[in-house]
């Protein structure tokens, strides 16, 4: 995993450590984004001690959609210094270009052996809403995509389960995989791509009296070309999700694949 290169911090678990401070430069991420990273460094907040990057964006700040997923593509870098520093939180700060006064905070959170992500303004009404749902399959499209394996971990419970079924393809039984083995294979998958595209046109959102769960059924299509052919598939999925102190996670998918189609790339 590619890391922050000059603005690697070094060991900070010990007191009186030294921090380091990056000067303004352009880092591409994995999608090929070139944001501005301002500066890397632990700071106090209401929350507790943070490992905080800011970093410059055009974005406007009012947009939050696209701003969360500027963080997200950082998030895959700077959770490699959270890791390393033990940090529990981290804050990635968006600043204006234009005025580097004004920011929006996206906040991180380690919950036992994971890291979380606070969506902005449920972690404040506590429920879940068909705008926050959307916004969350909108961004996550472009994970596999990008290769951005530590946002997956965000947004998957500990205890996934995902079930694959393949109606009407002779020879073909249904099997479930867990979050280790989900992102294994995902994984396997990239590095087989030569490119790769995904579209998830939701269906419908059904959401709990409570607000803390939800179903989501969607059609997932897949378009990835592997040694020189080209592959489309066709799923329909159902998705449950829930929203754990301001954070939604996926627990449960059901895949059942509906079309495979493979040709010739001229």
């Amino acid at each position: 995993m590619r890391v922050l290169g000059r603005v690697l911090l070094a060991v900070l678990v010990l007191a009186g450590a030294a921090i380091y401070r990056a000067q303004a430069e352009p880092f591409r991420v994995n999608s090929g984004q070139v944001l501005e990273i301002l500066s890397i460094e632990p700071e106090k907040t209401e929350r507790g001690q943070a490992l905080v990057m800011r970093f410059s964006t055009g974005t406007p700040l009012n947009d939050i959609h696209s701003l969360r997923k500027e963080a997200d593509q950082l998030w895959e870098h700077l959770s490699v210094n959270a890791e390393a520093g033990n940090f529990r939180r981290a804050v990635i700060r968006a600043t204006s270009a234009p005025d580097a006064r004004r920011s929006v905070d996206f906040i991180y959170e380690r919950r036992g052996p994971d890291w979380r992500t606070l969506e902005k303004g449920l972690e404040t009404t506590g429920r879940l809403t068909e705008t926050a749902i959307r916004a969350l399959y909108d961004r996550s499209q472009n994970i596999i995509k990008d290769r951005n394996w530590n946002v997956a971990l965000l947004y998957t419970a500990k205890d996934l389960s995902v079930t694959y079924s393949f109606p009407g393809v002779p020879g073909a039984t249904p099997f479930t995989l867990d979050r280790q083995g989900t992102i294994a294979m995902s994984r396997e998958n990239a590095e087989a791509m030569e490119n790769y595209d995904r579209r998830s046109q939701i269906q419908r959102i059904d959401i709990a009296p409570d607000g803390q769960a939800a179903r989501v059924e969607s059609l997932e299509i897949e378009l990835l070309r592997v040694n020189g052919r080209v592959v489309t598939g066709q799923a329909r999925a159902v998705s449950d999700l829930r929203l754990r102190n301001g954070a939604i996670v996926i627990w449960r998918m059901e895949m059942t694949v509906t079309d495979v189609s493979v040709g010739v790339d001229l």
